[in-house]
């Protein structure tokens, strides 16, 4: 079941029907196709489609507090879990600026890590490739923001990736 469009000029643009159907699951908003994904966006989505939010209803702040000093309340628990298991890496300024648009190595990253296939920078691209998660790119394209077209891309091709847990054992 799609989700009906919010935006007139989506139809017939690239990700529209990867767009409507996450947002008819739930998964993310129905968006245009140019826009931009941020930070917390990207992390909670990668949470939900691997599992990994099931650990968010443990989280104890006393247990483990977050390093991070501009992480909102309903934010919190998702960002120090995903610290934790690594998904999201060491920020600058002790900021993780959970409305700020994420590149598209970035997400590429939090997704790998979120499936324990260790990504170092330099060969995510050829990770996330081998395991049919992303494939449309040049390297020099993962220094810009993530376009929701390209997100939902990523997220809809999660949905489809049988093997990720087992190739990554996390």
């Amino acid at each position: 079941c799609f989700a009906v469009s919010s935006f007139g000029f989506v139809k017939d643009n690239y990700g529209e029907n990867q767009i409507q159907a996450l947002a008819g699951m739930g998964l993310i908003d129905s968006r245009s196709p140019t826009a931009k994904v941020t930070r917390a966006e990207a992390l909670i989505a990668v949470m939900v489609i691997t599992g990994m939010d099931v650990y968010v209803d443990d989280y104890s702040p006393e247990d483990f507090p977050c390093p991070y000093t501009d992480v909102s309340a309903d934010l919190l628990p998702f960002v120090t879990v995903a610290y934790a298991y690594r998904i999201v890496e060491d920020m600058p300024y002790d900021l993780f600026s959970e409305n700020d648009n994420i590149t598209l190595e970035e997400m590429l990253h939090m997704t790998l890590e979120s499936y324990g296939l260790v990504a170092e920078k330099t060969n995510a691209l050829d990770i996330a490739e081998s395991h049919n998660i992303y494939k449309t790119c040049e390297a020099d394209a993962l220094v810009f923001d993530l376009t929701y077209a390209t997100y939902a891309e990523i997220l809809w091709n999660l949905l489809e990736a049988p093997s990720l847990y087992e190739d990554g054992k996390k």
